[in-house]
């Protein structure tokens, strides 16, 4: 009777323990297998998309682009048409205000000839980080001018959770890292000042006054990123972090594992 209580008790030891062991095996497997915000456990494969074309052509400009609309995202596409809709606006407006004052400087000085049409123009490119069935990152590159001294250049980054139907935001990207600014920081500033020292340039001629105010520790400074699984793609346009003769600049961080 007691051998049998004994192997009973035996038995029940270690029922329990490999209970407990499984348990302990599938947390394990169910910590790694959990993809943290904006990273793929597996490779998704690709969202559908189609790529909008813009050609507007007007007495004094022509506005020509392209853009991507992802199939089953009406509200993010129309979020990312609005975007371009307002800065055509804007540059309509621009150009139609420049060209007018133009005008009526060229009849009063004899010297300086009226703009040939079209004078002015607008252009959109854009290039994907990542489009599939979790995430979409990409950036789109404006330059426009017009009719001041130089052209202008703008850039615009969309990052969307495809599943979850919502925006992404650097800071989600950085999950345990409260200072995630101060991090971004330090490694942008390193980055630029090393990207530079590379270049022709003397060490004297690193802006290292652009560099240091275009990198301090505030979200305006980094809200043009684009991500994939590996890396954070800052986007710098010209005159954040350099003179604008230098133009745009970005920055490859690899992402917290």
């Amino acid at each position: 009777m007691q051998k049998s209580m004994t192997g009973n008790t035996r038995r029940s030891k270690n029922i329990f323990y490999l209970v407990t062991l499984g348990i302990i095996v599938l947390g394990i497997f169910g910590y790694i297998t959990i993809p943290q915000i904006g990273k793929s456990s597996n490779k998704p494969s690709t969202v559908s998309l189609s790529v909008a074309h813009i050609s507007e052509n007007t007495s004094i400009s022509t506005i020509q682009g392209e853009y991507p609309q992802f199939n089953g995202l009406a509200e993010f596409n129309a979020a990312v048409k609005q975007s371009i809709d307002d800065r055509i606006a804007e540059f309509k407006k621009n150009t139609e205000e420049n060209n007018t004052i133009r005008q009526k400087l060229a009849k009063e000085d004899g010297t300086l000839p009226e703009f040939s049409a079209p004078a002015y123009g607008f252009t959109l490119t854009w290039s994907p980080q990542q489009t599939n069935k979790n995430y979409i990152s990409f950036v789109m590159r404006i330059s426009a001018f017009e009719g001041g001294a130089n052209e202008r250049q703008d850039i615009i980054t969309f990052n969307y959770d495809v599943k979850n139907k919502r925006p992404i935001s650097l800071e989600s990207l950085f999950p345990d890292n409260p200072s995630y600014l101060e991090h971004i920081s330090t490694f942008t500033k390193g980055d630029l000042i090393g990207q530079f020292r590379k270049s022709e340039l003397g060490v004297g001629d690193i802006p290292l006054d652009f560099v240091e105010e275009g990198t301090k520790p505030i979200p305006d400074n980094f809200s043009r990123f684009t991500f994939d699984d590996s890396v954070v793609v800052f986007y710098f346009p010209k005159y954040q972090v350099a003179p604008g003769a230098f133009g745009e600049q970005t920055v490859i961080m690899p992402r917290e594992k």
